[in-house]
This record gives C-alpha cells, sequence and structure tokens, in this order.
C-alpha cells in the first residue's frame, strides 16, 4: 500500500462499525482532481452488510475532508470485495473453508495454479483437496492468490 492509502486504512479503521468489520484492501486511483478510493471490508462471520458500507462511508468522508487528504475532487467506493478479488487478510480464510478456490502458487517447478477445495487453514498454510482428490498443503509464504470460485 502506498503511504496515502496506509492513512486511508488507519482511518477507516477507527470507523469500522462492528468489532468483526476488517479492512480487506484500500486503493487509490487515477491522477489528483479525479481519483477514486475503493475501501473493501468484510467481516470475520458472514458478509458485510449495506448499512456497515453506508456507515463507513459517511464517517470516513468526513474524516478525509477534515484531514484534506485530497486536493480536488475524489470519490469514496466502500464495498465489501466480492468473488472476483482474491482473498488480501488473513482473517478471510477460515469462514471461507469448504469452499471451492483457486490457487495460485510458488513451486519447485515456477508458479503453479490448482483449483479445489479449501479444506483448511491453520495460520501458516492453506490445506486443499483437488479435484483430483489429491490434497495439498501450500504455505502462506508460497501462496500467490487464492480467489473463491462461484459454485453453479
Amino acid at each position: 500500500m502506498t503511504d496515502l492509502e496506509l492513512v486511508i486504512k488507519s482511518f477507516t479503521d477507527s470507523v469500522l462499525p462492528t468489532a468483526g468489520t476488517f479492512v480487506v484492501d484500500v486503493e487509490v486511483k487515477g491522477i489528483s482532481g479525479s481519483q477514486i478510493v475503493w475501501i473493501y471490508l468484510d467481516t470475520v462471520d458472514g458478509g458485510v452488510s449495506v448499512e456497515d458500507c453506508a456507515t463507513v462511508s459517511t464517517q470516513l468522508g468526513i474524516l478525509l475532508e477534515a484531514n484534506e487528504l485530497f486536493s480536488g475532487k475524489y470519490v469514496l467506493n466502500v464495498s465489501s470485495p466480492g468473488l472476483d478479488r482474491p482473498l488480501k487478510d488473513l482473517r478471510q480464510y477460515p469462514k471461507n473453508v469448504g469452499r471451492k478456490v483457486k490457487l495460485r502458487y510458488l513451486s519447485e517447478d515456477g508458479g503453479k495454479n490448482i483449483t479445489g477445495k479449501l479444506t483448511a487453514f491453520d495460520g501458516e498454510s492453506i490445506q486443499i483437496e483437488t479435484e483430483k482428490g489429491e490434497h495439498l498443503t501450500v504455505s502462506l509464504e508460497k501462496a500467490l492468490e487464492t480467489k473463491i470460485l462461484p459454485v453453479w
């Protein structure tokens, strides 16, 4: 994260509506005078409500204005990460155990992709049962990206 994104994350942390809500990611895109700020929230259990996003947006907007972080116009978007975004925070893994994932990781042969069911997470490694029934354990150090896959 950039310095600006870290400051915004700190402000966001201070206005979170419930104890189980946390900031997954902060992104600032665009050029000065027309920037878009994206705040992605998640919860330890369940999902993020529209009310939670609205509360954070209102209170964070007040803090951003009071601290004059932007010179000119900006747009503030507060949202849940959605399925298309990779897991970025360790607190996202436990609630997704049992779901289908796509994992990109480093192996001895270089980068690999694998799809399967997230069967366990112990804080240091991810365990996946592949579609072929194989069990794979990947340390977080080697995990490059984990995405939840929708089941249709």
